[in-house]
């Protein structure tokens, strides 16, 4: 076939995604850019394939399967046609074993190679996956490195990118915490200070966000809004004591206690009223937080500050602490951007653009860094109040 593909660019929960296709097989993927513009001059490959703003039904039901598989849909995509024509013999094996990984696991670049039968081994397979046009359909993204490391990623966005199909497919983020460490370490030496006097990651035992289940996490994250690290534990120890059940919370239970009850806890009635507003959504099902760990960061943020007093800062502690999100990066917690303005001898706390421009290198594994910092903050906390104790006593003077 000589005629020339068509091309669609259409909405995800990633951003704007681009298809190609002939006939009925795919000859192109583009993965999710910021710009839609970006995403046509990438997909149309500068004329080679035309841009239609009507698909063909084979192209629609592409387009649909993609935006649910990004969307937390968990669809294996196995079945849809390709277009082999441009691809040689050795890469076509390498792509249909690939195909049949299933979501949510991963395959290293060697034994990919094996499942293949190639000769080349991983360097083969590395080079293959640079080349190829369908990702997300051929789904590149699960080839990890030696030792389960990410390894490298040519698509769109890059690691950044890797990580979060990874994420809404389920793969178990937490067994990458050593190579995030190793990462921030080469990309900072200043935070590889700060890790060196840290000691190990602890991020699963901080605020206790990560015991439970979705409601109860999220519960938890909202009694630690604008309290201290030691005032929220008690308190949510305090709310499990009196309505919770084994070290969780039901939104059956906390509407049958009320506000009121909870109050005596130690919430503030904003609080409370917030939490059996959560309450009464979860029991009634208009909001499903058992889908919340097959949704991106960015989707999970926007479902949930829709509820009453439940913030950004409020979600990506939620996204750090109980759904073990890799990149998450607070750029309104004042207690981080005090340890950047302190790890960097800043005259005042960086705004927001320099925060961000500061935390660049340390994607995609912001979350590890904020917690460091964090405990490099209430390092230096604790360093200044033991300097003040030693110090001697003033006495005031008598005149």
């Amino acid at each position: 076939m000589t005629d020339r593909p068509n091309a669609y660019v259409f909405s995800t929960t990633f951003g704007p995604c681009g298809i190609a296709w002939r006939g009925e097989a795919l000859t192109r993927v583009q993965l999710p850019e910021s710009e839609a513009a970006d995403v046509a001059a990438h997909v149309t490959r500068d004329g080679a394939a035309a841009l239609v703003e009507t698909p063909t039904v084979f192209a629609e039901e592409v387009a649909e399967r993609l935006r649910r598989h990004l969307a937390g849909g968990r669809d294996p995509l196995q079945d849809i046609a390709l277009d082999f024509a441009a691809t040689t013999a050795t890469r076509r094996a390498i792509f249909h074993a690939l195909r049949r990984v299933a979501v949510g696991c991963t395959i290293s670049y060697g034994e990919l190679a094996a499942a293949a039968g190639i000769s080349g081994g991983a360097r083969c397979v590395g080079q293959a996956m640079a080349a190829n046009p369908w990702p997300i359909v051929v789904p590149c993204h699960r080839v990890l490195a030696a030792g389960g490391r990410l390894g490298g990623y040519s698509g769109a966005g890059g690691l950044c990118t890797k990580l979060r199909l990874l994420t809404v497919e389920g793969f178990d983020t937490t067994q990458l915490y050593g190579e995030g460490i190793r990462h921030l370490r080469a990309a900072d030496r200043h935070l590889a200070g700060v890790i060196d006097r840290v000691g190990p990651l602890r991020l699963a035992a901080y605020l206790g966000l990560d015991q439970g289940d979705a409601f109860t996490a999220l519960a938890a994250a909202i009694v630690f809004q604008q309290v201290s690290v030691a005032a929220g534990r008690a308190i949510h120890a305090r709310l499990l004591e009196a309505v919770g059940t084994g070290g969780l919370l039901y939104p059956g239970a906390v509407l049958a206690a009320g506000a009121e009850r909870l109050r005596s806890c130690g919430l503030s009635a904003r609080k409370a009223t917030y939490i059996c507003d959560l309450a009464a959504q979860a029991a009634d099902g208009r909001l499903d937080l058992d889908s919340l760990a097959r949704l991106d960061d960015d989707e999970v943020v926007r479902r949930l500050v829709a509820l009453k007093g439940i913030g950004r800062w409020t979600v990506e502690m939620l996204l750090i602490f109980y759904l073990k999100r890799l990149d998450v990066f607070p750029v309104d917690d004042l207690g981080l951007r005090n340890a950047m303005c302190r790890l960097y001898a800043l005259a005042a706390p960086p705004q927001v653009d320099e925060l961000r421009k500061l935390a660049e290198p340390w994607r995609p594994f912001r979350s590890l860094a904020t917690w460091y910092l964090w405990q490099y903050a209430a390092l230096a906390k604790s360093d200044k109040a033991a300097r003040f104790s030693a110090a001697p006593a003033v006495v005031p003077s008598v005149t």
